[in-house]
């Protein structure tokens, strides 16, 4: 999945994008962070990059939902989800695409 700015640059290639609630979902890890370790990059600048490529996702209009390995072993992943899909379709004023 792509998405897109305002003026139709390319901002993100998020891994879930739920485009009626406007949600975006991210799946996080360490292997992440380091497949995007550039030549000659500390991990912290990986780190502000995915800061600004997360205010770029926010400045689009569209919440973001994050979790890792452990909320997927331990089940919270689903929660954590459906929380926010019902967070989202509050604040945009439709109706939860999920049953309640």
């Amino acid at each position: 999945m792509e998405l897109f700015d305002r003026n139709g640059i390319l901002i993100a290639r998020p891994d879930f994008l739920w485009e009626g609630v406007r949600l975006v979902g991210e799946v996080d890890g360490r292997w992440k962070y380091d497949e995007l370790l550039r030549h000659g990059e500390t991990s912290a600048d990986v780190i502000m990059r995915e800061k600004r490529r997360e205010e770029a996702i926010r400045q689009a209009g569209y919440w973001i939902v994050r979790w890792d390995w452990k909320a997927i072993v331990d089940g919270t992943v689903a929660s954590l989800v459906r929380q926010a899909i019902l967070h989202q379709a509050a604040a945009l004023g439709i109706a939860a695409p999920l049953p309640c």
